[in-house]
């Protein structure tokens, strides 16, 4: 694909999202260890101890998402960043992704929050929950530690682990296989329904792979047509794969990848370019680097 002028974030706001009002958030129960809220079909748990995240959507009693709702800040390099010494210049926020604290939690009004600190990038993690089985989830970087890292990152966005019964994808944005925002030219702005087991490219190395760019609405669902609708205040970037980010980067080969009984789903404010100029060490260009949101940024996950 050749390289194209990326959307920013900031500015193109997504058309088909709607927050949820004060009126429709439902009350919040205080725990010992956690937060709760139940609506008309659904239950919500969120680990205000140790994550400060969502770790439960319990639907007909059972749980679907299998790993946190946590804050994503890394991809797995490629071979153009290894050469190019983008994934040492990053190594922090490979650190920040994998080691979290709580360092503040609370209730306000009828939102729960958590402060999470991540070796000196902070992030206020916001949520609130609506009787229709809508999340709301709002981030915002509090502070960065200029002296810990780089201004521009790899990723920034949610991430968390979907019950592999929700095996289709649909979607609304670029189409025509995977994007980056450097390498989207080729595709087109279209509406695709796809298999998790075909997404992503089976690199010779496992490697970063199966992003889709200028996003405006991402639904996972079963053979029922039942799962989790996501859309974001901004015009996003999404992947949905049988492994996460830590694991395609730990893989030599396709068969050192392991077997879950859950997909990663990947939501991301915006992240780098990969660059391609050549493979030995030329920099993704300036005006494709990625520096994470300057404002906050709201997801939104629904139950259908």
């Amino acid at each position: 694909m050749s390289a194209s002028k990326s959307l920013n974030n900031e500015e193109q706001k997504n058309p088909l999202f709607t927050p949820l009002l004060d009126t429709e958030k439902i009350p919040i129960i205080d725990g010992k260890d956690n937060f709760g809220a139940q609506s008309k079909d659904a239950q919500f748990l969120v680990n205000k101890i140790f994550f400060g995240s969502l770790v439960g959507i319990l639907h007909s009693d059972k749980n679907l998402i299998k790993t946190p709702i946590n804050i994503e800040t890394w991809r797995a390099p490629i071979s153009n960043e290894m050469a190019n010494g983008s994934s040492m210049r990053w190594r922090a926020y490979k650190t920040a992704s994998l080691y979290k604290r709580v360092v503040d939690f609370g209730l306000h009004n009828k939102d729960c929050y958590a402060v999470i600190d991540m070796n000196g990038l902070q992030v206020k993690l916001t949520m609130s929950f609506s009787a229709a089985n809508k999340i709301m989830i709002e981030t915002e970087i509090m502070n960065r530690d200029r002296k810990i890292y780089s201004a521009d990152m790899p990723c920034f966005g949610l991430s968390f682990g979907l019950d592999a019964l929700y095996d289709t994808i649909r979607y609304y944005g670029n189409i025509n296989g995977e994007a980056y925002a450097d390498r989207k030219e080729s595709c087109i702005i279209g509406r695709a329904c796809e298999k998790v087991e075909d997404q992503g490219l089976p690199y010779i190395r496992p490697q970063e792979t199966g992003n889709k760019t200028d996003m405006r609405c991402l639904a996972i669902v079963n053979k029922e047509g039942k799962g989790l609708r996501i859309t974001t205040d901004t015009i996003f970037e999404a992947s949905v794969l049988k492994w996460s980010c830590h694991e395609l980067e730990n893989a030599w080969h396709q068969s050192d990848l392991p077997h879950h009984s859950y997909n990663i789903v990947r939501i991301l404010h915006g992240s780098c370019g990969i660059g391609g100029d050549d493979t030995w060490g030329a920099p993704v260009h300036k005006e494709y680097l990625y520096y994470g949101p300057q404002a906050k940024w709201r997801v939104m996950i629904e139950l259908i």
